[in-house]
């Protein structure tokens, strides 16, 4: 495991032992000074085991096991245990294209290391059946270009669409400094929006790449947001809205996209 990674990536997991080795896998082709911090939220199925094999296999690879407490209070536990200069999460029902996270960090030195460095993404539309294909996600063509950096306040649209908090990478002393972190929640509960908005609207620069590396299983029937309390988004919602009260964010374009 490098003593100073380039990147930390976090996946948290929770009883993913179908799609679990695939994301693994896909991570460890990553090119970059990398550490996988795979950590086992009290799962029940086969989820522990493949992720102790891999840690055998790989010296990059970090398990951690704890008790469950939901994605929120997982990715956070990943994030305090980080030594990357860059953070990132991957959701172990989803993949990476090869080298993401290495494209990802050459961006980030290229732009003078911003805070956050966001990139497309695919959806994974009918995954695993013969109907699968991929489509790309809400912000493809419809940012930029820059040559340099920006703010939120230069692209409002970056908080229109799917928070998409795993197609980036986050510098870590940014996110310490800030005290950002996810929401803690019993299990998912869409606690990636109000970090989503929290991170894009505090980073004093942000890169961005039309490149698509991640591949988002969309439609999973067995997906958080499949069965998730209408009342639970309404929540999060709010706590969207309560992150630009916190900032003062009082730009126009900014609150409409958030709407």
């Amino acid at each position: 495991m490098p003593r100073n990674p380039d990147v930390s990536l976090v996946v948290p997991c929770h009883n993913v032992e179908r799609y679990l080795d695939e994301a693994l896998r896909s991570a460890q082709q990553s090119t970059c000074a990398i550490e996988i911090i795979a950590i086992d939220d009290g799962s029940t199925d086969s989820t522990s085991q493949i992720l102790r094999n891999h840690e055998r296999r790989d010296k990059r690879v970090r398990v951690v096991e704890k008790s469950n407490e939901g994605y929120g209070a997982t990715v956070n536990l990943g994030l305090r245990e980080a030594r990357g200069t860059y953070v990132a999460v991957l959701e172990p029902d989803d993949w990476v294209l090869p080298g993401m996270y290495a494209r990802l960090f050459s961006l980030a030195r290229e732009k003078g290391m911003p805070d956050v460095v966001k990139s497309s993404y695919w959806r994974i539309m009918g995954s695993g059946t013969s109907a699968q294909y991929r489509a790309h996600g809400y912000l493809h063509g419809r940012l930029g270009p820059h040559d340099g950096t920006f703010t939120l306040l230069d692209e409002p649209g970056l908080i229109m669409y799917h928070p998409s908090i795993w197609s980036a990478i986050y510098r870590r002393e940014f996110l310490q400094a800030n005290g950002i972190c996810l929401v803690e929640a019993p299990g998912a509960g869409w606690v990636d929006n109000p970090f989503a908005v929290r991170t894009l609207a505090m980073a004093g620069s942000i890169a961005y790449t039309d490149d698509a590396y991640y591949c988002y299983r969309e439609d999973l029937a067995e997906a958080s947001s499949a069965s998730i309390d209408p009342l639970v988004m309404v929540c999060r919602w709010h706590e969207r809205e309560d992150v630009l009260d916190d900032l003062d964010v009082r730009d126009a374009a900014v609150r409409r996209a958030n709407a």
